[in-house]
């Protein structure tokens, strides 16, 4: 049933081709790109080859941690281990003069092998051929053109879940456990609540993951994701050092400055072993979400569904 349903949805009903794309241009520095980033709440944006005129990938979040995480440990060899790179970042100094450094780069100066690739489907295309593009080349989203060869839209890994989602009954797995269907074995990066926000990026970085888990006596109490860098400015990068939940609270509630006293960090999202895939689908959509983390009893973190642990399985099982 999932098969069948994959080949009617069309990429144009999933997106909105009357809203502009938001593109960056390749000139654009850091701190423009991350404020761009912000003010339209998105995930990344297409980068415009200022010489050519031609896409040339997506800037994302997590370029930028890569960057900040290899600018703050210059001198540091390879980065070394956590304690000796976060006691080097205690120097507010050189941390307050490689913000600035990093706010004005070009982002096409930060971007990389590991970019996210510019890849693009026809606006006719079906939701199966967009889910095999975003599995087989283990992407996150892809640009959508029209007949004429323009960007009209970007089709994205939670449009897909979203799209898939509104059709549980077109759906078997639906009833199939978390367990029985192997989701959320990727291990689990975390860190204490109690360490400095600048301890998660490095952790993202030399963990090649885009979130680490907040935990309390092993219990699960928050998330940080490379999205949370977004919108911090040259001036702010000091917040680097904060507690990573005053850091967290202060990302959930700009405009705050220094008063997060009163703030509280937005409760986790999770589910566990037993959870069915129907319910998966619907905290990740409900919620917004990018992932889900499983606790066991004790609400400690055992493992994380992602969005491509999804179309992963979907994929599989419709035979694309």
């Amino acid at each position: 049933m999932i098969a069948e349903l994959l080949a009617e949805i069309t990429v144009s009903s999933l997106v909105d081709a009357t809203k502009p794309v938001i593109t960056l241009s390749d000139c654009d520095s850091v701190e423009v790109a991350l404020s761009t980033l912000s003010h339209n709440a998105i995930q990344s944006a297409p980068v415009v080859d200022s010489d050519t005129g031609a896409y040339k990938g997506f800037f994302s979040s997590l370029d930028v941690v890569r960057y900040a995480v290899q600018l703050y440990s210059e001198g540091q060899g390879d980065g070394g281990d956590a304690p000796a790179w976060t006691a080097f970042a205690e120097d507010v100094k050189t941390l307050a003069h490689r913000g600035v450094r990093f706010g004005i780069k070009p982002i096409k100066n930060i971007m990389g092998e590991m970019s996210e690739p510019f890849i693009e489907i026809s606006e006719h295309g079906t939701l199966a051929q967009l889910l095999d593009v975003l599995v087989s080349r283990k992407v996150h989203r892809v640009g959508v053109k029209n007949d004429a060869g323009s960007l009209v839209a970007i089709a994205t890994q939670s449009m897909v879940v979203e799209a898939v989602a509104k059709h549980m009954d077109s759906i078997d797995l639906k009833a199939e456990s978390v367990e029985k269907l192997d989701l959320g074995t990727s291990e689990v990066i975390s860190m204490s609540y109690q360490a400095q926000a600048i301890t998660a990026f490095y952790l993202m970085f030399f963990n090649k993951v885009p979130a680490v888990a907040i935990t309390s006596s092993e219990e699960l109490v928050a998330n940080i994701s490379a999205s949370d860098i977004n919108g911090l400015r040259a001036e702010s990068f000091d917040q680097l050092l904060d507690p990573i939940l005053t850091f967290l609270a202060r990302r959930s509630y700009p405009g705050r400055g220094s008063n997060t006293t009163s703030l509280k960090v937005k409760p986790v999202v999770s589910c566990t072993r037993s959870s069915s895939f129907e319910t998966v689908l619907l905290k990740l959509t409900a919620y917004r979400l990018h992932r889900l983390w499983v606790v066991d009893k004790d609400d400690r973190p055992v493992g994380v569904i992602t969005l491509s642990d999804v179309l992963t399985l979907l994929h599989a099982f419709a035979g694309v």
